[in-house]
């Protein structure tokens, strides 16, 4: 007899059977093989975007 999961993948809800199923984003974070591709992307996109405003300030910062 197997034993039910209770577990659900932090990231989307996902209804996991077992630990298994779990991964470890670039950042730590936990999150299941189903999204585990579509999360890594948020975070590059994500890092994308910050590096981007870091750079318009800075060439703010040196036009004045």
């Amino acid at each position: 007899m197997g034993v039910k999961s209770n577990m659900k993948c932090p990231n989307c809800g996902t209804q996991l059977s077992c630990g298994c199923q779990l991964r470890s984003a670039s950042n730590g974070t936990r999150v299941c093989t189903s999204c585990m591709t579509s999360y890594e992307q948020q975070l590059k996109t994500q890092s994308e975007w910050k590096h981007a405003a870091v750079v318009i300030t800075v060439d703010q910062n040196q036009q004045t």
